[in-house]
């Protein structure tokens, strides 16, 4: 027959706890205030910047073009000026509008500016040509070569010069001396 053996160990057994309960604590509402006050502050913050730029963001009702115009076309200025005006006042892409216009060939330079309340102000440098550059080409002031779609308006005077590619300054301080 098998024998079981216990452990005759006795183990206390324990009552009621020794330790007194705490008190609960109640929710003090104070300690959160100013995080409370700072969230209504910053959300209203948001709604009034919003309805702000909502009302100054008004659509532009006036562009105005300056400059002294032979060989640049005011149509096509206006023309590549309206695909940005979907925009609002101070959402107005400027740089792209002055790279825009930058492209058309007899455009030297282009400033824009924001005229307050709703009026872009747009002020174009045209390419003075100062010689013609092989057949379908001109050198402007600088000795940069541009290749506009028409010939200049009062080209025929002017020199024709010819040179390699990438020496178009050499012939023009040549040309200068």
């Amino acid at each position: 027959m098998m024998q079981l053996r216990f452990n005759s160990k006795k183990t206390k057994v324990r009552g009621a706890s020794s330790k007194q309960s705490k008190p609960s604590r109640t929710f003090n509402g104070r300690q959160f205030l100013p995080v409370l006050w700072l969230s209504v502050v910053i959300a209203l913050s948001v709604v009034v910047v919003q309805v702000v730029a909502g009302k100054l963001d008004q659509p532009v009702s006036r562009v105005v073009i300056n400059g002294d115009f032979v060989n640049v076309e005011r149509q096509q200025l206006v023309a590549a000026v309206e695909v940005f005006l979907g925009s609002g006042f101070l959402l107005l892409d400027l740089d792209g509008i002055r790279l825009q216009l930058n492209q058309q060939p007899w455009v030297f330079d282009v400033m824009v500016e924001r005229h307050w309340p709703d009026e872009i102000a747009i002020t174009v440098i045209e390419q003075k040509a100062i010689a013609h550059w092989g057949d379908h080409a001109y050198l402007n002031h600088r000795g940069e070569v541009f290749s506009p779609d028409k010939r200049a308006a009062n080209g025929s005077g002017l020199p024709e010069l010819l040179g390699p590619k990438d020496s178009e300054q050499q012939v023009m301080n040549h040309f200068r001396s």
